[in-house]
């Protein structure tokens, strides 16, 4: 790529530091490069951390970093991006639209250009060589043959230099944008007993809408993945990829899973019941703490595709996973009502929430689509009118009587349905 204009993402980077909340704290490219991951569905393991900071720092280095929530320099286009340098790579106006702009331009770039193989490098975990062999023979630095020799010999330099824990560190404090409350979010949960929600974003940043809010995480080791709320609905839970699990409100903590999974089969999901909860991982490998029964899980299982959430029982004696094909799983006294397991879907399944008898549930997928067994009525879906790539859905969430259901986009954006208030969120 040209010479950028340093001074000009300088400029930028003040702006967007200074027009942050003033509760937000800046994201660094450590949390940046996880999220990428988690958003590209590729391991958060330390190879794939360390070729993605490497990459950055040969883009963007130490002192100036690039435009604004792009450290990679991409000049992808973007809902409400726009040029920062003359050389036309993008400032993105938030940490979500510039996560799922790259993820977007690796999955489905123009595959003459070769992105599509650095994305699938980085889902096999294969070693930071074969990445930046994928890197370098693509096009990202332009397509003239000695300038992707030189490109791929200054990433190897820079993943080599990245061996050592003071450089690694170094290349992960970076920031990348002032405004975490921006970042993409990850799941939402009722507050039981209410028709408020909570809504929790991957830096651990949570949104309360129509209820009380009980506080947010600070910098996390991994992103977060889930949200679950206590039976009085005044605390929740929240689960990081990593097993770890966060408590906040009158919510009690039982114990976590922090240690116990490989990043290849991270924690997926976490659901409630009183005095307990579960955890769920990509493998189907159920964690049970507190009062919450351990009824079974899918560990031992080949599985088509890996799971992506769970949610409880009524009586919290058992509980169903779900994953990203649809296949379902009945657990406990969760009772089998149909899945998509053989349904061809235009995008995978995220999330799945139930009917308050617990009689049947719901599944949402990532372009909106909603699909309802057993005694979950249909109430609409964003079938016919699917998001862009940058705001995906992300999950969903039941109204208090099963009248309808709110699904959430990355971007924080809900769209309603049902007696599900459109003013809420």
């Amino acid at each position: 790529m040209p010479v950028r204009s340093r001074l000009a993402a300088t400029l930028l980077l003040l702006a967007g530091l200074a027009a942050a909340t003033a509760d937000a704290r800046p994201v660094n490219r450590r949390e940046w490069a996880n999220m990428l991951l988690m958003a590209l569905g590729a391991p958060q393991t330390v190879p794939n951390q360390r070729v993605l900071l490497a990459w950055a720092w040969v883009e963007t280095g130490a002192v100036v970093p690039g435009c604004l929530w792009n450290p990679l320099n991409t000049g992808r286009s973007a809902p409400g991006a726009w040029s920062c340098t003359r050389a036309g790579i993008k400032h993105f106006p938030t940490c979500n639209t510039g996560i799922y702009a790259v993820a977007d331009l690796l999955d489905h770039g123009n595959p003459a250009y070769g992105y599509q193989a650095i994305a699938a490098a980085l889902r096999a975990n294969l070693p930071g060589q074969f990445v930046i062999d994928a890197i370098g023979s693509s096009c990202w630095i332009g397509c003239d043959p000695a300038a992707k020799a030189a490109y791929k010999a200054d990433l190897q330099t820079a993943y080599d230099d990245a061996a050592s824990p003071a450089v690694l560190d170094a290349y992960a404090g970076v920031t990348v944008g002032g405004d975490d409350a921006d970042c993409p979010m990850v799941g939402i949960a009722r507050a039981v007993g209410s028709n408020g929600y909570f809504k929790v974003g991957m830096t651990g940043r949570v949104a309360a809408i129509g209820t009380a809010h009980h506080g947010n995480m600070g910098p996390v080791n991994a992103p977060v993945t889930g949200i679950a709320s206590t039976n009085t609905g005044n605390g929740y839970w929240l689960s990081g990829r990593d097993g770890g699990v966060f408590a906040f409100g009158d919510a009690p903590f039982h114990g976590s899973a922090a240690g116990n999974n490989s990043a290849l089969t991270p924690v997926v999901g976490i659901t409630g019941r009183p005095n307990g909860y579960w955890l769920v991982n990509s493998a189907g490998r159920i964690h049970a703490f507190g009062s919450a029964p351990h009824d079974g899980d899918m560990s031992q299982v080949v599985l088509n595709q890996p799971v992506v959430g769970l949610t409880a029982t009524p009586n919290g004696l058992g509980y169903w996973l779900v994953a990203a094909d649809g296949g379902v799983f009945s657990f406990g006294n969760a009772a089998f009502h149909g899945s998509t397991g053989g349904i061809p879907l235009n995008r995978p399944i995220v999330g799945m929430t139930r009917t308050p008898n617990g009689g049947g549930y719901w599944l949402v997928a990532a372009d909106g689509g909603v699909f309802g067994f057993g005694d979950a009525a249909f109430h609409g879906s964003l079938g016919n009118d699917p998001p862009g790539p940058t705001r995906p859905v992300v999950g969903m969430a039941a109204t208090l009587d099963g009248g309808g259901y709110w699904l959430l986009h990355s971007d924080g954006t809900v769209s309603a349905f049902g007696n599900a208030s459109a003013g809420c969120g």
